[in-house]
């Protein structure tokens, strides 16, 4: 007998993706707003993300594919993996999962600093780690830039008067 398609896959796939979507929007377009800042300093979202994938591997384990499908052992295994539908879905709402922690990372970093964040957001929602990094470089541009204004010299200061 064929097995059963899955049936969370899609759905889970779909419904996980559209989730993340007003949550970068907030970040992206009202970053300072008290509702932007209580979604993403709790744990809701990922709570939720997190209960997203934990139903995706029940299905896994209850029709016997989540240890069929653990082929991790280089690429050829985890390609074979990823052909089958649930472990695609699952994937892909770890992948969601992680790069929303950091893009919130990212966020509420850049809040704490004073330091733009849109353009890693931008990155962070489907490059997390080049997101993450880009913020890190804007904050060691951030402070050189401040460090700069301290040190430059004030234009037609005491000494100018004279």
């Amino acid at each position: 007998a064929a097995a059963a398609a899955p049936l969370l896959a899609e759905p889970v796939f779909g419904a996980a993706t559209l989730a993340v979507m007003p949550l970068y929007t907030l970040m992206l377009a009202a970053p300072r707003w008290a509702l932007t800042r209580s979604l993403m300093s709790g744990v809701l979202p990922f709570a939720l993300m997190g209960a997203a994938y934990a139903a995706l591997v029940v299905e896994m384990a209850l029709n016997g594919s989540v240890l069929a499908n653990m082929s991790w052992w280089g690429l050829k295994g985890l390609a074979s993996n990823m052909s089958a539908p649930l472990s695609l879905s699952a994937t892909w709402v770890h992948l969601l999962t992680l790069d929303l922690f950091v893009a919130r990372a990212v966020y509420l970093d850049g809040l704490a600093r004073g330091v733009p964040t849109r353009h890693s957001l931008v990155l962070c929602m489907m490059f997390g780690p080049l997101g993450y990094l880009l913020h890190y470089a804007t904050v060691a541009l951030a402070r050189a830039l401040r460090r700069r204004r301290e040190v430059a010299p004030v234009v037609g200061g005491a000494e100018g008067a004279r």
